[in-house]
């Protein structure tokens, strides 16, 4: 568990937009893993199970309220480039999460799972409990909504991934 928190509670906080709600959605992702863990051990992932635990009780949370979701949180900065290329990059990257936060919360999920949490298609779609397809065509939807969103000036630099690349 303390492995998997990190990668977890970073994916489970571009889902759900608030840091709050991310640790809530990761505690209660690995309780549940824990519960079901002799299900778990056979034929799935741990890492994988909690993943959909996380996406699951967002897309609850979503239904439920209704209401927008905190703007995401800028999970790194860094801190070796003072310049005003740096500066930009910052600048794209909050209008970027700004664009990802106004997508439909699956279709959220999936980009984010994708190209933050690097999962292929098959992962994506197991954690998602859909099918390959269906990954691909809610990427590639959401993926058309960022750039129409960003712009023609969008840095594909600044894209979604924690290193700044993609």
């Amino acid at each position: 568990m303390r492995d998997a928190w990190p990668s977890l509670y970073r994916s489970a906080l571009l889902v759900t937009g608030s840091p709050q709600d991310a640790e809530d959605a990761v505690q209660n992702a690995l309780a549940v893993v824990v519960e079901h863990w002799d299900r778990i051990g056979a034929g799935q992932s741990p890492s994988g199970y909690s993943r959909r635990v996380i996406a699951t009780q967002a897309y609850r949370r979503a239904r439920r309220r209704r209401l927008e979701l905190d703007r995401l949180v800028l999970l790194r900065r860094s801190h070796r480039d003072a310049d005003a290329d740096q500066s930009e990059r910052t600048v794209q990257r909050d209008a970027l999460l700004g664009a990802l936060q106004q997508l439909p919360p699956r279709m959220r999920t999936a980009v984010v799972m994708r190209f933050y949490g690097d999962l292929s298609e098959k992962e994506t779609a197991e954690a998602l409990g859909c099918s390959t397809g269906t990954v691909k065509s809610q990427t590639h939807k959401g993926l058309a909504r960022l750039r129409a969103a960003m712009g023609p000036t969008w840095d594909d630099d600044a894209g979604l991934s924690a290193g700044g690349t993609r």
